[in-house]
Formats: structure tokens, C-alpha cells, sequence
């Protein structure tokens, strides 16, 4: 056995994996309640532009302090896609873990600028006296980045992974990552378009198959680490 191979079967890499995959649940379950509670009346699910707007002036720490919460989902799937790869990497540069990393580090760029242009312009320029129209041209650029690049970006690192993994995986988790690739596709080429229905009714798909997903990989990577210590 390769040093590669014992330090891919390592105990500890994989416990490591198991604990991120529940990290990575727990904060996409906040994450998705902020959207819910905090964020949903400020987004472009809801119709009407000039009430939007109303919100984010009106609720700007709940605005900004719900966007805070999707920033630490999208470290938590970072951190959770890196330990996994370390757990399983095959070796080989193309190996499916090793691009899903490339993938998730820009699909978290993307995303952080999305987000950050949501929580530092969109606030202070919800405001009567700015002009509508370009508040509007800020917030469509953020859901290109986070919405289109960057979930496009998580939702190919996340199929790489589920390849990886999917010998051992059972029919669950297998579903659960088909699920993500074609509502994680819908979302990107919603958000693309510009289609409010289509990011409300792909989210509602990618968040619970999000969530189901993890905990398989967390409830995997615990089994992986039992299996190499014995």
C-alpha cells in the first residue's frame, strides 16, 4: 500500500470529512431558514421591485445578518468538498475530488462577491433618494455571481464528489445527488435568464436534496473511519 493510499484510508481524514458533512448540514439548515424568515422579501421571488427595496431599507440587519448566515453555508460546503477529497483523493490530477476542489474554491469566490455586493451596496442604496434602476443592475449582477456562477460552480463540485463516492453510496444518497445536479442546472440557467419562479421552485428542490445529501456523506465518512481503523 502506497503512503497515498494509507494517508486516503487514514481514520482521522475521514472523521474529519464526517464532522465537516454535519458542519456543512447544519449551516445550510440556518442558511435556508434566514431564507425563509430574514431574506425572502427582499429577493426577486417577490414581484414587486418597489417593496423589495422597501424591505432591504426597512430590515437592514436582518438583510445583512441573513446573508452572513449564507456565507458561513458557503465556507461549510468549502471546507466539507476539501476534507472530502483529502479523505479519498485517487492520486491523479483529473481525479474526480481533485477538480471538485478547483471547482468549489472558484464556485466560493463567485459566491462571496455575489454576496458581498447584496450585504455592502444593496443596504445603504435602498434608499428614496437612489435611483431604482441601478440599485436593481446591482442586485442582478450579485445573482449572476451567486446564483449563476457560483452555484453552477458548487453544483459540479458536488456531482464530482458524489462520483467519487459512488460505489459506496446507497440509493438515498445516490438520489439525493442527482437531485442536486439537475435542480443545482435549473437554478444556474434560472438565475441566467432571470426567471424568479424558476430560482423559487429549483431552491425548493437543491436545498432539502442539499441537506439529505450531507448527512449521507457524513454517516459515509463515519463508516469509512470505522472501516480503516480496523
Amino acid at each position: 500500500m502506497t503512503v497515498a493510499q494509507r494517508e486516503s484510508d487514514s481514520p482521522r481524514a475521514w472523521r474529519r470529512a464526517s464532522i465537516a458533512a454535519w458542519a456543512a448540514l447544519a449551516a445550510h439548515l440556518l442558511a435556508g431558514l434566514a431564507l425563509l424568515l430574514l431574506l425572502r422579501d427582499g429577493l426577486d421571488t417577490n414581484p414587486d421591485a418597489a417593496s423589495r427595496l422597501a424591505y432591504i431599507a426597512e430590515h437592514r440587519a436582518a438583510w445583512v445578518g441573513g446573508w452572513l448566515m449564507w456565507h458561513a453555508a458557503s465556507l461549510s460546503i468549502v471546507v466539507c468538498i476539501v476534507l472530502i477529497a483529502a479523505a479519498a483523493r485517487m492520486g491523479g490530477p483529473a481525479a474526480p475530488a481533485r477538480v471538485a476542489v478547483a471547482f468549489v474554491v472558484a464556485a466560493f469566490a463567485a459566491d462571496i462577491a455575489g454576496q458581498a455586493l447584496l450585504i455592502g451596496f444593496m443596504p445603504p442604496a435602498a434608499d428614496p433618494l437612489t435611483d431604482p434602476a441601478s440599485i436593481l443592475r446591482v442586485h442582478r449582477i450579485a445573482v449572476l455571481l451567486s446564483g449563476y456562477a457560483g452555484n453552477g460552480l458548487y453544483t459540479l463540485a458536488s456531482l464530482l464528489i458524489a462520483v467519487q463516492l459512488w460505489r459506496e453510496s446507497g440509493v438515498l444518497m445516490r438520489l439525493a445527488g442527482l437531485t442536486i445536479g439537475v435542480s443545482g442546472a435549473a437554478l444556474s440557467v434560472a438565475a441566467l435568464v432571470g426567471s424568479a419562479r424558476g430560482m423559487y421552485w429549483s431552491n425548493a428542490a437543491l436545498l432539502p436534496a442539499l441537506l439529505i445529501w450531507l448527512g449521507c456523506v457524513a454517516i459515509l465518512a463515519r463508516w469509512r473511519a470505522r472501516s480503516a481503523a480496523t
